[in-house]
């Protein structure tokens, strides 16, 4: 279950020499970082956005306010659902350490309005829903997974969902935040 192994594995890192670090896992285990954040690494004034609008308001600000910052937007068009996409990604993550991620997945799957359209709309409703939430679930791992390289490269990860969305419940988020 990979819920279960990236929850085992955030405590065995956390609990490590009884400093709370930042960290995550990868195929060898976990890690922390090896760089602290800094701008004198490559990818310093570098910013991935995840599940990005094509004129997102991060990018936009960016483009106008500070000409040393690059965005990088992947859009729904890029399809963060794709494994080449999320080895793109990563792979960026590895040329450019100091590399920034921000997360705007989807949070539409973990709204309160679900439950009442749940309820209005009957079983059938309800078992799309749980397909959604599974794609959600799998975006949030490919996100994590590559923001954890961030962490360990020495970059900065922001993640955005609104408040009362039931999203932020999940086990594997919450253990890696």
């Amino acid at each position: 279950n990979t819920t279960q192994n990236v929850i085992n594995i955030c405590a065995a890192a956390r609990d490590r020499g009884g400093k709370k670090i930042k960290y995550m896992h990868d195929t060898h285990g976990p890690f922390v970082r090896l760089r602290r954040p800094s701008n004198k690494l490559p990818g310093w004034g570098r910013i991935v956005e995840i599940c990005a609008d094509e004129c997102s308001n991060l990018g936009v600000v960016a483009q106008d306010e500070f000409s040393n910052v690059t965005v990088i937007r992947i859009t729904q068009s890029d399809d963060w659902c794709n494994p080449n996409t999320v080895k793109w990604v990563s792979d960026q993550v590895t040329k450019y350490p100091g590399i920034s991620i921000h997360g705007s997945l989807p949070c539409t799957p973990w709204t309160s309005w679900q439950m009442m359209n749940v309820f209005k709309k009957g079983e059938q409703y309800w078992e799309d829903l749980g397909k959604r939430r599974t794609t959600s679930r799998k975006m949030l791992e490919s996100f994590i997974h590559v923001a954890a390289q961030v962490l360990y490269n020495g970059g900065e990860v922001s993640f955005e969902w609104p408040h009362n969305c039931s999203g932020w419940l999940l086990p594997e988020l919450n253990a890696f935040v």
